[in-house]
């Protein structure tokens, strides 16, 4: 991931802490891991290990369904391993992890290939590349770098795409954002190119 020391990292569906607690010497001391759960047994399981590893640059954040709460303009790099295809809300949270992300700052996804009919997991956790960069351009992301080494996942960097307030990108975002705000859904919901939603089952 190119982690350099004094970054600020984001372990989005942290879990455990397995790679929080690996990305923290990469990190430094200058620099600081954000652990977000939602969960309050892994928010404690996290401090837990926090204290015991003695790892005083990890912070422990508990998100929400709707908002991960990052600082905005303040992380360098968001990884998103096998969380993303289980957001209830993916269009708020990448909003909001959008809205986090610094200048130059970027988003690595791991996820189970839905093209490859030889990953033997359930369709519902998988996602294909074209499903992932359709729904990432829908909150201003672009794609800036693929992986293909590992031998049932993609690994996809992506970047915050340059938008003028007049956009047509821009001006979807804000009407999409809108939209969300006044209409809420208790089925999942997705933004699909033409940036109108998708509600129910996932694409």
């Amino acid at each position: 991931m190119d982690l350099r020391p004094g970054e600020v990292v984001a372990d989005l569906g942290a879990g455990s802490g397995y790679f929080t607690f690996r990305i923290s010497p990469k990190v430094g001391e200058t620099g600081r891991v954000l652990a977000v759960e939602i969960q309050e047994a892994m928010l404690n399981t996290l401090r837990a290990h926090a204290a015991t590893m003695k790892a005083k640059n990890v912070e422990v954040v508990q998100g929400s369904e709707i908002d991960p709460h990052l600082p905005v303009n303040g992380v360098d790099l968001v990884l998103v391993v096998d969380v993303y295809h289980e957001l209830a809300y993916p269009f708020e949270v990448m909003t909001k992890i959008r809205e986090a992300l610094k200048p130059g700052g970027r988003v690595v996804f791991v996820e189970y290939r839905k093209e490859d009919p030889a990953v033997r997991i359930k369709e519902v956790h998988k996602m294909s590349v074209k499903q992932l960069e359709r729904e990432m351009s829908a909150v201003g992301l672009v794609r800036v770098r693929m992986v293909e080494t590992l031998p049932l996942q993609h690994y996809r960097y992506f970047r915050k795409a340059q938008l003028g307030s007049q956009s047509p990108l821009a001006r979807s975002l804000a009407r999409v954002s809108e939209i969300m705000r006044r209409k809420r859904s208790s089925r999942a919901c997705r933004i699909s190119v033409s940036s109108s939603l998708i509600c129910g089952d996932r694409l």
